[in-house]
């Protein structure tokens, strides 16, 4: 079936903007966005060398992490998803400075060190302290190829659901942290088609789900 809605015809904007997400017309290098620079002691290592397990989502603890960049590149967000049951960690940051996005990242996963195996992102130079992720976390990191931001699908697809809300240019210094972690919140119990219409929350933590729950209290 032809993507028609992307096609060019009159009044096309119309429909656009009743899709979730728009379909960006030409994908652009982000020109406010360093990146880290290839040098002979490069250790990383790239998301063609994954294992399968990885590819084919059979366990948890295989992470995609991302930076959803506030306005006037002032602080963000950095988010985490679990690839296979879609559980969703994000932390709004204050800047985009390795330092504080590996502080902030071990804030997150630590209490969850036992359950994570792998972490994939770009190569954005908030992401330069990696091997010192790895080390503490106790799990291999992986890196997409340049510009193929759809090697870690997974992220971009959370980001596109925290951009409902949050839309760009948002200045997240001026967004209350507990009103944002209860939206992630939502996110996690909400249930999910690619799931089997299960919920994030249950599948990462291996218990029901809060609906089922709340079922059997109202019984």
């Amino acid at each position: 079936m032809p993507n028609w809605i992307n096609e060019p015809f009159k009044g096309r904007e119309k429909y656009q903007k009743m899709l979730t997400r728009a379909k960006a017309t030409q994908r652009r290098k982000n020109k406010n966005k360093e990146y880290i620079v290839k040098e002979d002691t490069d250790n990383r290592v790239f998301y063609n060398d994954r294992p399968e397990e990885i590819n084919n989502r059979s366990r948890i603890g295989d992470l995609e992490i991302d930076i959803i960049i506030g306005k006037d590149l002032s602080g963000g967000v950095l988010t985490v998803c679990d690839r296979k049951s879609l559980y969703t960690f994000a932390a709004i940051i204050p800047d985009h400075k390795a330092e504080t996005v590996e502080k902030k990242l071990l804030e997150l996963l630590t209490p969850y060190k036992n359950k994570i195996h792998s972490i994939t992102s770009d190569n954005g130079k908030e992401f330069s302290n990696w091997e010192k992720i790895s080390k503490k976390l106790g799990c291999d990191y992986y890196f997409c190829n340049p510009y193929h931001s759809w090697e870690r699908g997974t992220i971009e697809n959370t980001n596109g659901i925290i951009r409902r809300v949050y839309p760009k240019k948002t200045d997240f210094n001026l967004v209350d942290e507990k009103e944002f972690q209860y939206r992630i919140d939502l996110m996690n119990f909400r249930l999910r088609k690619r799931i089997g219409f299960k919920t994030p929350d249950e599948l990462f933590h291996d218990r029901d789900s809060i609906w089922k729950t709340m079922k059997k209290i109202a019984l």
